[in-house]
């Protein structure tokens, strides 16, 4: 008997850690990247995106790499219909179609230094996604350099069969790149409805920029569905289509990526919905403050909840004015209203303009709370921002997210802070 207990206890022990590393294995939710519906635009580098689906707990190699694999062609196509009418007068005895796909062909065989620059894992639609880059500088001279156009020419006239399956290739491309097209539109209809309620009816310059913006979503997004009523099989004209496409998209994440108040609100529609809401709004729906004058905030969420309240200058310096060192409990009731600035601690001063407050909700208490309100500079922990999409990136570390649903949800509004009345000019 006691020899049978020994084998059970060995197989436990086997078994055991088995399965504490199984359940490990599991796909981890984390925050959706913006890249992944507001495409990035810089002038350092070419970007490609792509996915695969995956069918485990999690993606496993093969599945990372056909994501990889995907967004390399997804580059390299892309950089194709770029650089064609660099060699318009030697590819000019080919068909549009064949040109297109040998330089696709070449841009995957002769480039160097594509690297993942990220990769995210959707939990629950089971898609891995992979982002590209590659260095403009460096592209550039290897696209103009001889090598480049040999391999080309060398496509173009012996490798006809390559050259048919690059072609069906750049179908599946054209085809993936519209999904991830109508995704982007889809949610910045949805980014200008949020945008559109924020705003209030007396304008000022800056929201008068803003009411433009949305009017141009719109008028962008109706002729993208016209367009993509008119079923045409000529690929070319689809490629020229899907780039006029892209270009709109691209000028649209410009002005969202470099706007502190449209790259946090760009983030609040694109986290996953959940069944924990917050709400932030300043004090009685107020937007024009002047110099000197207090501010508050009314925030108020639909479960027990742990928050922190953002205060984000237009130049770029966060506050965290909740907790403070002088408050420093951030549990908030269900259906309870908080004020932040009760202690009249919060003052407009300059720089003055359009200033951007959120708040984040945390079902867990945030990892990081208690070190930050260690680190405070005066009243309030501080750091400054290189950009708007840093900002974003940072304003979620610390939340504890759990395995099975989104964690924590975000509100953003904001403030016009004026010279005092005296002082106008």
């Amino acid at each position: 008997m006691s020899h049978i207990y020994s084998i059970l206890f060995f197989l436990l022990i086997i078994i055991f850690p088995s399965i504490s590393h199984s359940s490990k294995e599991n796909c981890q939710p984390s925050h959706q990247p913006q890249w992944v519906l507001t495409p990035l635009h810089d002038k350092q580098n070419y970007y490609g995106i792509s996915s695969a689906a995956f069918v485990n707990h999690k993606p496993d190699y093969q599945e990372i790499e056909q994501a990889k694999d995907r967004a390399i062609k997804d580059l390299s196509y892309g950089l194709s219909v770029d650089i064609q009418s660099y060699y318009k007068e030697k590819l000019s005895s080919y068909n549009d179609d064949e040109i297109k796909s040998s330089l696709t062909l070449s841009a995957r065989l002769v480039l160097n230094g594509i690297k993942i620059y990220d990769q995210w894992t959707d939990c629950k639609e089971k898609q891995h996604c992979v982002m590209v880059s590659i260095n403009r500088s460096s592209s550039d001279k290897q696209v103009k350099a001889q090598e480049f156009i040999n391999q080309v020419l060398k496509c173009l006239k012996s490798d006809q069969k390559k050259i048919r399956k690059s072609i069906d290739s750049m179908n599946d491309i054209i085809s993936m790149r519209m999904k991830r097209i109508e995704r982007q539109y889809d949610h910045l209809i949805k980014l200008s409805k949020v945008l559109d309620n924020k705003l209030t009816a007396s304008l000022t310059q800056k929201e008068k920029s803003y009411r433009e913006l949305i009017k141009h979503i719109v008028m962008l997004t109706q002729q993208f569905n016209q367009s993509q009523q008119q079923k045409n099989n000529q690929m070319s004209t689809m490629i020229n289509a899907q780039q006029q496409l892209i270009k709109d998209v691209e000028n649209i994440s410009k002005n969202i990526q470099s706007d502190y108040f449209l790259s946090y609100i760009n983030d609040d529609v694109a986290i996953p919905k959940s069944d924990l809401h917050v709400r932030i709004v300043p004090e009685n729906g107020r937007k024009d403050f002047y110099e000197g004058e207090n501010i508050r905030f009314w925030v108020k969420s639909n479960q027990d909840c742990f928050i922190k309240v953002l205060y984000i200058s237009k130049t770029g310096e966060e506050f965290m004015i909740f907790p403070n060192a002088h408050d420093k409990i951030n549990f908030l009731k269900a259906g309870v209203q908080k004020t932040v600035g009760e202690r009249n601690d919060l003052k407009v001063i300059q720089p003055l303009g359009l200033d951007t407050v959120t708040v984040v909700a945390s079902k867990a208490q945030f990892s990081n709370i208690h070190e930050q309100l260690m680190l405070t500079n005066g009243i309030y922990h501080t750091q400054h921002f290189r950009s708007p999409l840093h900002g974003v990136q940072a304003r979620a570390i610390g939340v504890v997210e759990e395995p099975d649903f989104q964690a924590y949800a975000t509100d953003t509004c904001y403030i016009i802070s004026n010279y005092s009345k005296g002082d106008l000019k």
